[in-house]
This record gives structure tokens, C-alpha cells and sequence, in this order.
């Protein structure tokens, strides 16, 4: 992977075509004063985040560009083997489990991950008119506040309310910032 300078980095955020929610978000990232005292505290200033996408607008490739963003701002304390990974939930008991199990696997030596967590919580919504229990999801972010941003993915075309229902759940534990992206 190529590393970006915060400047290329935000360069090629900003040539995308579309996306003007993920580029608003980044240029506003890209504004925050470099040195935060917070930051070695563990207060990071960052939002969780809902990406809403359509199928084939490169989630992932949006997210590993966030990442590299974020690190070369030194916004976030990365630790672990790699700065990011992608999980897909299909079940909450099962998958949070296993999520919990790879998040350790994934901080190396000391188990401790501190990065980017892109979670597809898809398979959760499927035919739901509300958003399902997600209590030991919810209690996972909770416990890593500050020491993981999660990316939580959503099908852009989940209802309006559900996503605002999504929006508000997350949003009782951790601050989360709603990011559609169509495709354009």
C-alpha cells in the first residue's frame, strides 16, 4: 500500500468522483490542529461512522483512504499489526465473538488493535423494519472508545427511518456521524 502524505492523501480524496459526503467529512479532518493534547489521553475527537453505500462504490478502498488520512494527521494512536481490517457481521452472538477474537489477533503481541475497523453490518438489517438488539455490538464499541474508529456499513438503500433509528442507537454509546455514498 502506497503511504500518503497528508497532503496527497487529502489530494486524492478530493479527486473522487461523487462522494461529496466522504470528501466534506475528510476536508473537515484535514482542518483539525495537528498536535491534540486529547489524543494521548485517549480522547479521540473522531466520530464512529455509518458508511451508507451502494454496491460497487469501493467501501473498502474509502476507508483504507481514511485510514491512511487519519494516520498521517496522526489524528489516532495506530497499534497492532495493521491499521485496518474489514469484518462482516452476519449474526451478533456468533459474529461478535469471533470479531472480538480477531480485533485481539489483529494488536499483535499485546492484543491491544488501536485503528480503523471497517464492520458491514448488512446481513444484521435484511428485511428489518427496526434496528435488531445489538447490545454485545454496542457494548464491544463501548469498551474501544478511542482506540478504534469503527466504519459500521449500511446498504444505501436501507429505509430513511431505520437509518436515523441506527444513527440514534449508535450514537447512545459513542459519537457516530451518518456518511452516504452513492455511487456516482
Amino acid at each position: 500500500m502506497v503511504r500518503l502524505s497528508p497532503v496527497s492523501a487529502i489530494s486524492a480524496i478530493e479527486s473522487l468522483t461523487g462522494m461529496e459526503e466522504f470528501k466534506a467529512f475528510c476536508a473537515r479532518l484535514a482542518q483539525l490542529p495537528e498536535n491534540i493534547k486529547g489524543l494521548r489521553l485517549e480522547r479521540v475527537p473522531l466520530s464512529n461512522l455509518i458508511f451508507a453505500v451502494s454496491p460497487g462504490t469501493g467501501a473498502t478502498m474509502h476507508i483504507r483512504m481514511l485510514t491512511s488520512l487519519i494516520k498521517e494527521l496522526k489524528l489516532m494512536q495506530f497499534v497492532g499489526e495493521e491499521d485496518f481490517f474489514e469484518w462482516v457481521l452476519p449474526d451478533e452472538n456468533d459474529g461478535i465473538e469471533k470479531l472480538i477474537l480477531r480485533t485481539q489477533r489483529a494488536g499483535g503481541f499485546y492484543g491491544d488493535f488501536r485503528g480503523v475497523l471497517g464492520l458491514d453490518i448488512s446481513p444484521l438489517l435484511e428485511g428489518k423494519e427496526e434496528v435488531p438488539p445489538l447490545g454485545r455490538l454496542m457494548e464491544f464499541v463501548e469498551s474501544k472508545k478511542g482506540r478504534i474508529l469503527f466504519v459500521f456499513m449500511i446498504p444505501l438503500k436501507t429505509r430513511p427511518s431505520l437509518q436515523g433509528q441506527l444513527v440514534g442507537r449508535f450514537a447512545s454509546y459513542s459519537p457516530v456521524e451518518l456518511i452516504r455514498m452513492p455511487f456516482p
